[in-house]
């Protein structure tokens, strides 16, 4: 691999050289906030930054928290669900309903 110094290139290289490796505004490369993603998902916030203090990793535990974010919702998700909780005998088994407004299958 050769690397040319930024003179040496046109201004519309440099950023193509540059790019997959980071994105606009951010603080660490793409590979490693994918490694920071996976801990964070495998492990949770202080058992995280634990590892990543063994490894030398710069990252706290909120800041790995931050980076887990919820899955996408469908568009065929319901947007208003009712929730009903009931007891078959009292004091001993209890069940939950989920209602929904719309057929499941539309």
């Amino acid at each position: 691999m050769v690397l040319l110094r930024p003179e040496e290139l046109w201004p519309h290289d440099v950023r193509r050289a540059g790019a997959g490796l980071s994105e606009r505004h951010r603080r660490s490369s793409a590979g490693l906030t994918g490694w920071l993603r996976s801990i964070a998902i495998e492990l949770g916030g202080r058992p995280a930054a634990r590892l990543c203090r063994r490894l030398r990793l710069t990252a706290g535990r909120t800041r790995l928290l931050r980076m887990l974010t919820a899955p996408a919702v469908l568009d065929r998700a319901p947007r208003v669900l009712g929730v009903d909780e009931f007891a078959f005998r009292k004091g001993r088994t209890y069940g939950t309903v989920l209602a929904t407004s719309r057929p499941a299958g539309w």
